[in-house]
């Protein structure tokens, strides 16, 4: 199998490349997490059964956060170089996976109803975004 290398300089006709990294990198670390958090929820709400045209927006939403967000990755690599890159963007990836299975793992040890549970259950709904952490809200009692 053959090896992969990682540069460990910028590529010197970045527009980035004269500049201190540290701010690019946790400028993009930031806006890439969000981006993740926003993938995974997109992925998520594509499991269950949608509506067409609901699918077919989310699926072109999808499709442009992803495009987003590598093109975001490819800049921060030809600005700091691929190695460092590469470990910003595993530390994301990781701290988001983390962060969506804690916000999971929060609703089942409460004991609240997940979004599939919504129709059988009238009262509270836990909605697990990964961005928005853990909250709870009140579904409307339908007037029968």
């Amino acid at each position: 199998m053959p090896e992969i290398s990682y540069a460990e300089k910028a590529d010197p006709d970045s527009i980035y490349a004269d500049e201190d990294r540290r701010p690019l990198v946790e400028a993009t670390q930031n806006e890439q997490a969000a981006r993740y958090a926003e993938l995974l929820w997109l992925e998520q709400k594509l499991i269950g059964p949608l509506r067409p045209h609901k699918e077919d927006r989310l699926r072109r939403t999808l499709v442009n956060i992803e495009a987003v967000y590598e093109a975001q990755w490819i800049e921060l690599e030809m600005a700091v170089g691929s190695r460092t890159a590469f470990k910003v963007r595993r530390r994301v990836e990781a701290q988001q996976e983390r962060q969506r299975r804690l916000s999971l793992s929060q609703a089942i040890c409460l004991g609240l109803p997940t979004r599939s549970s919504r129709k059988r259950n009238q009262g509270h709904v836990c909605c697990c975004h990964p961005a928005d952490d853990l909250h709870v809200v009140r579904i409307s009692e339908s007037s029968g």
